[in-house]
């Protein structure tokens, strides 16, 4: 039964924490790519956010998600290496 449990906890954490890190590297790697796509988004509901805050510092907020998406992934996939035996 313990091997069930962390095979199906590994899954869901590495599932889970993959994606977000993934997500959080590509908005620290590219925060003009990342915020050209919240800019499409944005449009798709009238809602420009470069017409909003047009001094908005779109650059490092990419960088500051991308770090701490990026980071909660990694720890997401280490909860299982962490806390189990």
């Amino acid at each position: 039964m313990e091997t069930v449990t962390s095979i199906v906890v590994w899954g869901l954490c590495v599932s889970i924490g993959g994606p977000l890190a993934l997500l959080g590297f590509f908005h620290l790697l590219f925060p003009k790519s990342a915020w050209s796509v919240y800019r499409w988004w944005g449009k798709l509901w009238n809602a420009d956010p470069q017409k909003i805050a047009p001094a908005y510092k779109s650059g490092l907020a990419m960088r500051v998600v991308g770090i701490t998406c990026g980071a909660g992934g990694v720890f997401i996939c280490a909860i299982p290496k962490l806390f189990l035996p």
